[in-house]
Parts: structure tokens; C-alpha cells; sequence
């Protein structure tokens, strides 16, 4: 089993990164992005990947309720890390 102090460094930098938006101006438009990949390409250096897969569920679901969007859409989010884990492996 990895560090718990890494495991949750991982949930808290999903959560974060799910929360906070950049905004972003490029001439006349305006676009939002968050930076929740970057907890979870650290952690798969650091980390097994199902520890750092059920981390950043975890957290991403945390975020998702949190923010009180409709349960298709938090379910539809909660795939989201799965497969930005398993896809570079």
C-alpha cells in the first residue's frame, strides 16, 4: 500500500482542481478549464495506478456532490478518471 499522505494529496489536488476554473481570454471569447489531470499524472509516478484511480474517484465524486449536479452528470463524471488512468498504461 503507497504513502496515505500521497493518496491524500491525490484526492485533495482532484478536489482542487475540479472547484477551481482558469479562466482564460482570447480575444473576444472566454474559456474555463480546471487542472485536475495534473494530481492524477503525478500520483501514477508515484503510486500503483488503482490507488491513485480510486483517489482521484474519490475525489472527483466528493467535488461532484459537493457542487450539486444532477446524478447523470456526476455519474458520467466519475468515468472521467478511469480513463485518463488506464489510457497512457
Amino acid at each position: 500500500m503507497p504513502q496515505p499522505a500521497l493518496l491524500l494529496l491525490v484526492f485533495f489536488g482532484v478536489w482542487l482542481g475540479v472547484r477551481v476554473k482558469i479562466y482564460v481570454r482570447v480575444q473576444s471569447s472566454h474559456n474555463a478549464t480546471n487542472w485536475s489531470e495534473i494530481p492524477i499524472m503525478i500520483g501514477m509516478v508515484l503510486a500503483p495506478m488503482p490507488w491513485v484511480l480510486l483517489s482521484a474517484t474519490a475525489g472527483l465524486a466528493v467535488a461532484k456532490i459537493a457542487s450539486r449536479q444532477p446524478p447523470l452528470k456526476t455519474w458520467h463524471a466519475l468515468g472521467d478518471p478511469e480513463l485518463k488512468c488506464y489510457m497512457p498504461g
